[in-house]
């Protein structure tokens, strides 16, 4: 399925603006019709990257996108998004030898009229939800990024609440969500290994779905790497349809 001109793009806009919001990066600079993102000791692709301008014409800045990231000794991470608004700038990147990565669709589902059930009743899969959750971080992170990402998460502006399955002492399973704009966003969602397809991750989705909706949400979105087809078929399960795709390019060398 691919996106599109029935997809709105005002609500691509949206939860393009949103998910920058989501995840705010150390270092944010707009030069050039470009949003430059850097983010120490952590490696996430999406407080390290350069997002282009939603209407086109980015290939023009992409020399100081090379240079903010020269400067800083870092790779040069191009995320283009959404992916079928930008063919030329992708067709410029491929040429000059940047490879892609983690193709990545946007799913969004709407909230109206919707009810939200735990898919488990067994006391294991007791969903709590708190404004912070230091294991958050621990449990989603490698050790050495875990301070990286606690202070990614006390930069977030919007209303945030995470949710965490499982006795206090035996965490089962993760998620996080955002309020913004109308929009609830969903991240950070982990299973422990051998609970997995056990309805953990259902049980705090949906949890998280209710939240967002007892905030005014009337829609949800979320990101998912193609080469995840469990939590896309879990997404897809609960209501989740396309918005759009994007995909990461990263300068060789």
């Amino acid at each position: 399925m691919e996106p599109t001109e029935s997809v709105p793009v005002e609500r691509e806009r949206l939860i393009e603006r949103c998910a920058v919001r989501a995840w705010p990066a150390e270092t944010v600079r707009s030069e050039s019709g470009w949003l430059l993102r850097a983010t120490e000791r952590c490696s996430r692709r999406r407080g390290n990257s350069a997002v282009p301008q939603f209407g086109g014409g980015a290939v023009h800045g992409l020399s100081a996108v090379e240079e903010f990231y020269r400067c800083r000794g870092a790779p040069v991470l191009v995320q283009v998004s959404p992916a079928h608004r930008h063919d030329g700038l992708d067709s410029e990147l491929a040429l000059r030898g940047y490879a892609v990565e983690a193709p990545t669709l946007v799913l969004c589902a709407e909230l109206s009229g919707r009810v939200w059930r735990d898919s488990l009743r067994h006391a294991e899969c007791r969903v709590v939800l708190n404004s912070r959750d230091p294991l958050w971080a621990e449990y989603t992170a490698t050790r050495d990024e875990v301070a990286a990402v606690r202070r990614t998460v006390d930069r977030i502006a919007p209303t945030t609440v995470f949710a965490r399955a499982g006795a206090p002492d035996d965490p089962l399973g993760f998620g996080a969500a955002v309020f913004d704009s109308g929009l609830v966003g969903i991240f950070g969602m982990w299973t422990a290994l051998d609970h997995r397809g056990g309805g953990i991750a259902s049980a705090v989705l949906k949890r998280l779905l209710a939240w967002g909706m007892r905030r005014g949400a009337h829609t949800a979105w979320l990101q998912v790497e193609e080469s995840n087809p469990a939590a896309l078929a879990l997404y897809r399960r609960c209501g989740f349809d396309l918005s759009h795709r994007y995909h990461y390019r990263r300068q060789p060398g």
